[in-house]
């Protein structure tokens, strides 16, 4: 799969976010480490 070479979430990056969610951090928190808004992640 073709990435746009300023995607913020690639597969990767997916895998991270949603694993900082499951670690407790919180949804709002995690976005903003991973760099997009709160109603991506």
């Amino acid at each position: 799969m073709e990435q746009h070479p300023n995607a913020r979430l690639t597969p990767r990056g997916r895998e991270t976010l949603v694993s900082r969610i499951e670690s407790g951090i919180g949804v709002a928190e995690a976005a903003r480490q991973m760099g997009v808004s709160r109603q991506t992640a």
